[in-house]
């Protein structure tokens, strides 16, 4: 797979001090695994696309408890 146009991804990323986090329902990810992510609730969609906005994206990713949960809290 081609890397995007404008994005250097050599080196190590850094992690910023502030983590936007996206929840995941029914799916876990595995660090260093690939797996498509359908992500459909509106803050989560915004959530992503600004993170693709930025020269080296890093969003954290975390399975929600309860893929009932609408609006996922810290507990969740």
């Amino acid at each position: 797979m081609a890397k995007p146009k404008g994005q250097d991804t050599s080196g190590p990323v850094e992690i910023p001090e502030l983590l936007s986090i996206l929840p995941l329902r029914n799916s876990v990810l595995f660090p260093g695994s690939i797996i498509p992510i359908d992500v459909g609730r509106r803050k989560s969609v915004r959530l992503v696309e600004e993170a693709i906005s930025k020269e080296r994206p890093v969003i954290g990713i975390l399975t929600q408890k309860d893929a009932r949960t609408e609006d996922p809290g810290d507990g969740d």
